[in-house]
């Protein structure tokens, strides 16, 4: 006999983290509800933990897109708690650009478009 996958135990309205930027409210699934694929690629991407956050909607992919990286850092900060990833759980994705050549690189250091590409092994037109 198969072994049965249970059902997911999501529950419309209350599997999503609620945000609002400017008075409007926008939505994200938890943590714990992401389909495995789309929470690989935002653990190992902030271009895909940005797409992520940019929702589906022109309105809110224009005022995540629009936040400071200190605004999104506690945006992806208050999502993780509000879908308790805590140690032990499945690492959670960053909200910092990736750190280059092995080293994180400070903040006040200039990156380019073409450079952070690179790093990811993609090309800029």
């Amino acid at each position: 006999m198969a072994f049965q996958v249970p059902a997911s135990k999501a529950v419309p309205g209350k599997d999503t983290f609620d945000f609002a930027i400017a008075g409007e409210t926008f939505k994200v699934r938890k943590v714990k509800f992401v389909p495995i694929d789309t929470l690989d690629e935002v653990e190992t991407s902030t271009a895909a933990l940005l797409d992520f956050f940019s929702g589906t909607s022109k309105e809110q992919s224009k005022a995540v897109r629009a936040l400071d990286r200190e605004q999104f850092s506690a945006l992806v900060t208050g999502w993780r708690e509000d879908s308790e990833v805590t140690a032990g759980n499945r690492k959670p994705p960053r909200a910092d650009p990736p750190a280059q050549g092995g080293r994180r690189v400070r903040p006040d250091r200039t990156r380019t478009a073409a450079g952070l590409a690179r790093h990811r092994g993609t090309l800029v037109a």
